[in-house]
């Protein structure tokens, strides 16, 4: 189905905000975009943007103005805001996914109102509540701010007593901003990530379950298909469901989930295109970004979405170099995506490689250690 003179306005320009507006041009569709960092990758590409900040809600509003549906890129966008132009402006998603996954605590508690389990977790505000957490559920454990963490930042991991100056540190500086939560750490065999797509025609899809592998907290490689027993595969793809029906969420709803044995745990949820589904732009018949688009659009989401199995692999700063031995290798059905970001910093994510035909072991006996 066409989308010819329709106007996607997309919250964001960085990566993400890039592969949407690959897909939407695809479409047909018109883009623009909203960033207050001058060198987005998006803004090479969007055909307009406004480099203003995101809590600037005239910027935000201008956006609206010039589009004819906004969805977002990441989850730190103002829900206020974001709420206050819903009443006026086709934001299909609307403000309510942003308040949960902004707070690890709000979305945790929603996680167990859909009857989906998450580790052990409690609010921290003081150093009582640290003790007393601890107590409950004894070492190790992991304490982490409730809001602004990523790729491993924000958090700290209590083994023993001998971390306990470092974790009251950690609430001195953090609870005078936010409350932290205490999580019980889980001991489980691999985390996945679910893609769910539910359109406004309340049609429902998902991408194939992949399993993640970290790396200092950040996500090093995905390998599609996570290889599941079909006891597992159902349980993870209903509750992903639920999640989206019971909740009334529209879009795309990324869900990392812990695995221990036929166990299931909720880790964390995401209202965007995820770095794990970069993947499905060549491994799969539809892309996260063309079904973003098509739920958005009220399109029907279709069924039948095939998967060429593929490891991606994310590159960062530190491992810039890898790209250029991939390149001199010449392999067939690999694909290099660098976003153009100017400023290269260690952990930053500069692009992706996705191997297709490649699993898990074939990987590491071919690619890891060039």
């Amino acid at each position: 189905m066409s989308s010819i003179n329709k106007t996607l306005g997309i919250i964001g320009a960085g990566q993400l905000g890039m592969m949407i507006v690959e897909a939407a041009k695809k479409r047909g569709m018109n883009t623009i975009v909203l960033d207050p960092n001058p060198n987005s990758p998006a803004f090479r590409i969007a055909d307009k943007y406004i480099n203003k900040s995101f809590s600037d809600i005239n910027a935000v509003t201008e956006l609206c103005k010039n589009s004819d549906i906004v969805t977002y890129e990441f989850e730190n966008v103002d829900d206020v805001i974001i709420n206050a132009v819903c009443e006026k402006y086709n934001i299909p998603q609307g403000a309510m996914p942003l308040y949960y996954s902004k707070n690890r605590l709000r979305e945790k508690k929603l996680a167990n109102s859909c009857k989906i389990p998450t580790a052990s977790f409690q609010s921290v505000r003081k150093k009582e509540d640290l003790i007393n957490g601890i107590k409950k559920f004894g070492y190790p454990c992991i304490l982490k701010t409730t809001e602004d963490g990523y790729d491993g930042k924000g958090q700290l991991f209590i083994h023993n007593e001998e971390d306990l100056p470092k974790a009251y540190e950690f609430i001195q500086i953090n609870c005078m901003l936010m409350e932290c939560i205490l999580e019980k750490v889980v001991s489980f065999d691999f985390e996945v990530s679910s893609i769910s797509f539910r359109s406004l025609d309340s049609s429902f899809t998902m991408l194939p379950i992949v399993r993640n592998i970290h790396k200092n907290g950040i996500l090093n490689l995905t390998i599609a298909p996570a290889i599941l027993s079909k006891q597992l595969e159902n349980k993870i793809i209903e509750a992903s469901r639920s999640f989206m029906e019971m909740n009334n969420f529209y879009g795309i709803m990324t869900i990392e989930f812990f695995v221990q044995g036929n166990d299931i745990f909720f880790n964390e949820m995401a209202p965007r295109p995820h770095n794990s589904g970069h993947y499905s732009i060549e491994a799969c018949n539809y892309s996260q970004y063309d079904l973003l688009i098509m739920s958005l659009l009220g399109e029907k989401l279709p069924q039948d979405i095939t998967l060429k199995p593929c490891v991606m692999k994310n590159i960062l700063g530190y491992n810039l170099d890898f790209v250029d031995k991939i390149k001199k290798m010449n392999l067939k059905d690999t694909y290099i995506h660098m976003y153009g970001k100017k400023e290269v910093m260690p952990n930053r994510k500069m692009g992706h490689i996705t191997f297709i035909g490649y699993d898990l072991e074939k990987y590491k006996n071919t690619i890891e250690n060039i």
